[in-house]
């Protein structure tokens, strides 16, 4: 199902997400996100593989998507699941009752039919316990089926179709017995009285024709009807499932690497990635025949930290041919250092290594359409070192959650943006008031004092 609203209207998620405020981030690049489906409420992309090599975070903590008002949309960093598809189909199963078949000849490890002009033989080329179980069926009423599924190779069945027809038109409710077997001689209940209906009432038809089943295939059924009349079986389907997995890693080649002093570092290769990769394995290539070696593989985050062990193994090239074998990878969690050293106790040089590369596990990037677009994907911020919030995720149902996010999203070309000028400070303001007051000060004792000299001189000369 899904779900689609414009998530403008408050109604729909109304007191639960914060809006972000446009925070001053010097971010160092920019990158328009064109989104195509203008009613979706969030959108989701896989993070381009440029951004590990320009983020400043190596958990791409410096990474934010932008709406047009510049402000900060709720967005969340997960790193890519493994795709698991998965198929059903389905595989007509020969049946075959008492010394005939229906339809198909048998040709398997326990039964055969063929045909002499208009007989047919059934030849049963096992123990004298199926035999004996065949002939059994011989001296019982035509009441059950066996079905011949060795040609599934014990693959998933998730349950048996039936077609059927009776003699006499009508409504019916009837039960069938359903059991499994590998040699037709022990037998395992799989469905002790599993109902099926037919039922046509002028205006609905109601037909339940299917037993569910979910497990790996024997190689023979045996269907028996519970109770008259038994119908006539034109045929049984097998629904088969099957699952494939395709990994989200992507392969990336390392250019370079230094092989150190032996003497001063044993048998060691050190080498750095050009970005911040979530890296999961490496596979090295030999040019050493006939080789065994235990290896250490190391990691550091920065030039001047700690090498930290990320994992240990051992690597072997022997034979050739069909005898041939080889282990020259190795597997480990998500790490995202951007130094890297291999070591080696084994008394052969270390360049027996010609060659290396890793696997590494993008990240999807899923924000919300809240504010106005189009939006841009902004990275490259030193001072972001703290994850995105996603509180507003961990609230959402696990139905929103795979619905309400759109892949019609693409992004754009990467825009390098200059670093924002700093205000330059302004200069005290010259304090005139001051001086103001300080003038006047001076003229009006100027003023006093004139005037008490004048009156002096007035004084002096009345004397």
């Amino acid at each position: 199902m899904m779900i689609k609203c414009n998530f403008k209207t408050p109604a729909i998620v109304a007191g639960m997400l914060l809006s972000l405020s446009a925070a001053a981030v010097d971010f160092k690049f920019k990158q328009q996100l064109n989104t195509k489906d203008t009613e979706a409420m969030g959108f989701q992309l896989t993070v381009p593989e440029h951004v590990y090599q320009q983020a400043q975070n190596p958990q791409l903590h410096d990474l934010r998507v932008l709406n047009t008002q510049g402000d900060q949309v709720p967005m969340k960093l997960s790193l890519m699941a493994d795709d698991i598809e998965r198929k059903v189909f389905e595989s007509t199963l020969p049946i075959f009752s008492l010394n005939h078949t229906v339809n198909t000849p048998l040709k398997s490890k326990q039964v055969t039919t063929s045909w002499q002009g208009d007989l047919q033989q059934l030849t049963v080329e096992t123990s004298e316990s199926v035999q004996r179980f065949i002939k059994s069926q011989e001296q019982k009423r035509n009441d059950r089926f066996l079905l011949d599924a060795t040609s599934l190779r014990q693959a998933q069945v998730t349950g048996l179709t039936l077609d059927w027809q009776f003699e006499s038109a009508g409504n019916r409710v009837f039960y069938v017995e359903v059991k499994g077997s590998n040699d037709l001689s022990s037998w395992k209940t799989l469905k002790s009285r599993h109902k099926l209906i037919e039922l046509n009432t002028g205006q609905r038809v109601v037909l339940e024709n299917q037993i569910p089943l979910y497990a790996k295939a024997f190689d023979y059924y045996q269907l028996r009807f519970l109770g008259q009349p038994v119908p006539q079986v034109n045929s049984v389907k097998a629904s088969l499932s099957s699952h494939s997995t395709s990994q989200s890693l992507t392969h990336k080649r390392i250019l370079s690497y230094e092989i150190l002093d032996p003497e001063q570092h044993g048998y060691t290769i050190i080498w750095q990635t050009d970005g911040v990769f979530p890296i999961e394995s490496y596979a090295f290539d030999f040019q050493y025949k006939n080789l065994m070696a235990d290896v250490q593989l190391y990691s550091k985050a920065t030039e001047n930290s700690r090498w930290q062990k990320v994992t240990s193994g051992q690597f072997y090239q022997l034979g050739t041919g069909e005898m041939a074998m080889e282990k020259n990878s190795l597997n480990f969690r998500p790490n995202n250092h951007r130094y890297w050293k291999l070591t080696t106790q084994s008394n052969i040089s270390s360049q027996w290594i010609n060659g290396l590369s890793f696997a590494w596990r993008p990240h999807q990037l899923q924000f919300l359409a809240q504010g106005d677009g189009p939006y841009s994907l902004n990275y490259g911020a030193k001072a972001l070192n703290r994850p995105a919030n996603n509180r507003w995720y961990q609230q959402l149902s696990s139905q929103v959650k795979s619905n309400m996010f759109s892949s019609e999203v693409t992004a754009g070309n990467v825009t390098e943006l200059a670093p924002k000028p700093k205000a330059e400070p302004k200069p005290p303001e010259a304090k005139i008031s001051r001086w103001i007051f300080w003038g006047l000060l001076v003229i009006v004792l100027s003023g006093l004092f004139y005037m008490a000299s004048r009156l002096m001189r007035e004084v002096s000369n009345d004397e």
